[in-house]
């Protein structure tokens, strides 16, 4: 049937109608083929597109939206507990090690787990590098149903430390995933939720991308996102262009992976170790795990990049194109922490780090050291100062009714400034972030551990810490609930029986649990360095 428009005014009106319905009919026939093609994509996050070059791939619905992405809180019932679990990878003890077991003990974080503890180093790189990812991921899988949601801090055996309590970690963990969540959710819409692509396992940053192929064209080096800081946050120079980037790290922005410290959701935290052992089995090519770890970074920000309605990268003349092969899984839910709330790294961050205090009048931070000269705008946050203070103990009367053999550790808690609150501390902080960070991971320069120790603020007290620690209260981290639940530490190992749980219970704090259930005391491990570790004063307590 054919249809004659005629003209006139009436005879417009009629064109107009026309015209305006097969309008609507063209825009729906055209969002029928874009919803067929959003759905022929695989449901795992990473299968390759039919693209003919880099940043090709298919258009998505980005249309962005908060309540697409998943908030990383637990699926148990609200208010119910939770626990965190602090796993640290040592085969053996030294001075640093314990330096790391004293700050555990004397800012209240979990009993520590001695991953591959008593092991022999193996000769072979490869057999050693592997056997950190293993043992890591045995024991991962070894705990019982239940609980996949705890959350689980690795960290480093010979260069970490901790300065502030595991309450302010566990806040600053979900509020930096929060913050990522809504990044996500503007960035990729709709396809977030679809592909479960979210933030739950947080990586420390590096300043540095190492080894970086020829010119940066490793994938671990280019495909990552750019970071949430400023581009001159340290100095007027274009660190997008990743030549110049991996050329002046000192002014560059961090925005590579660390794996010296991450914490996650235990079920998530052991599928990235699942993975980068498969990783490291089936293409050795690096003796580092952190090359592998960068390499699963990689391969799921450029798969997500391929999900975006425009994806583009800025790579270099001489890409390696990430290898993706079809319903291969790449989400892990990986991110890292820019602006250091959590893990502060120290390579190229020397000039950038400070000990300052806090004054309580105005609560500004005061230069206590030679780096920098301007503490204007440092303030002391609300997360620190809900924190229990730093040398808080219990009340008089504990210490007054406590056994005979107690005598020790009455005496040193008598030695405590217990009415100095963290405003009075020296703290160290990142003057660029202005964040005065929970762990400090001593990466490149490690001779700086020698030289700072001295000035981390529990080093004049830190024997009567230890002492006057072993006997604080079995209590929540925190007496408010974070994302809705009270988290506690994990004491006894879920792998020791009744004997060495006992074991632990004896004596002062700063032993550690083996990742075979057997109760590993101070005295056994440091005590042979306590006089490294300690100021000269505490020597024979």
């Amino acid at each position: 049937m054919m249809v004659f428009l005629r003209t006139g005014a009436r005879g417009t009106l009629i064109q107009k109608s026309v015209i305006i319905i097969l309008a609507f009919i063209c825009i729906a026939s055209l969002l029928a083929n874009r919803q067929k093609l959003s759905t022929s994509i695989n449901n795992t996050v990473g299968r390759p597109q039919q693209a003919s070059k880099l940043g090709d791939s298919a258009s998505q619905d980005t249309k962005a939206s908060t309540n697409d992405v998943q908030t990383p809180t637990n699926d148990a019932v609200e208010n119910s507990d939770a626990h965190l679990h602090l796993l640290i990878p040592a085969t053996s003890s030294n001075q640093y090690l314990c330096q790391l077991l004293l700050s555990a003990a004397v800012l209240n974080y979990p009993i520590p787990t001695l991953i591959n503890w008593g092991a022999a180093e193996d000769s072979n790189a490869f057999v050693q590098h592997i056997a950190k990812v293993s043992k890591i991921l045995e024991y991962l899988k070894s705990f019982p149903e239940g609980k996949e949601k705890d959350l689980v801090l690795i960290v480093d055996g010979y260069d970490v430390w901790f300065q502030l309590r595991s309450d302010v970690l566990i806040k600053r963990y979900f509020a930096i995933n929060n913050a990522a969540n809504e990044r996500i959710s503007k960035s990729l819409g709709n396809v977030a939720a679809k592909h479960d692509i979210q933030q739950t396992v947080i990586f420390g940053p590096d300043k540095l991308c190492w080894p970086s192929g020829k010119d940066g064209g490793r994938a671990a080096c280019w495909a990552l996102p750019q970071s949430t800081l400023p581009k001159d946050a340290f100095g007027p120079i274009n660190d997008t262009d990743i030549v110049t980037a991996i050329s002046d790290p000192v002014h560059s922005r961090p925005r590579w992976l660390n794996s010296g410290t991450v914490m996650g959701t235990l079920e998530d935290v052991r599928a990235v170790f699942e993975a980068t052992r498969d990783f490291v089995q089936k293409n050795h090519t690096s003796d580092s795990d952190q090359w592998y770890l960068a390499n699963l970074f990689a391969e799921q920000e450029y798969s997500r990049t391929l999900l975006q309605k425009k994806p583009s990268f800025n790579a270099p003349a001489e890409p390696e194109i990430p290898d993706i092969k079809n319903g291969q899984k790449t989400e892990y839910h990986i991110g890292l922490d820019y602006e250091s709330e959590l893990f502060q790294t120290v390579g190229y961050y020397q000039k950038f780090i400070s000990w300052l205090w806090f004054d309580a009048a105005k609560g500004k931070g005061q230069q206590l050291s030679q780096s920098f000269t301007n503490p204007h705008g440092f303030e002391l946050p609300e997360d620190i100062l809900a924190s229990p203070p730093p040398f808080s103990m219990e009340s008089k009367s504990h210490w007054e009714t406590t056994t005979a053999g107690d005598e020790e550790i009455r005496e040193a808690a008598t030695k405590l400034p217990l009415d100095r609150n963290w405003k009075d501390l020296r703290l160290a902080t990142n003057v660029i972030t202005k964040q005065i960070f929970a762990v400090l991971h001593f990466t490149f320069v490690k001779e700086l551990r020698d030289e700072w120790w001295r000035k981390m603020w529990y080093y004049q007290q830190g024997k009567e810490l230890l002492f006057a620690s072993a006997r604080q209260p079995k209590a929540p981290t925190s007496d408010k609930l974070i994302q809705g639940q009270m988290w506690w530490n994990a004491e006894a190992s879920h792998l020791a029986d009744s004997e060495q749980v006992l074991k632990s219970t004896q004596g002062q704090k700063g032993g550690a649990w083996s990742d075979k259930g057997k109760w590993v005391a101070w005295d056994d491990v440091c005590s042979a360095y306590e006089g490294l570790i300690f100021p000269a004063k505490a020597k024979g307590g």
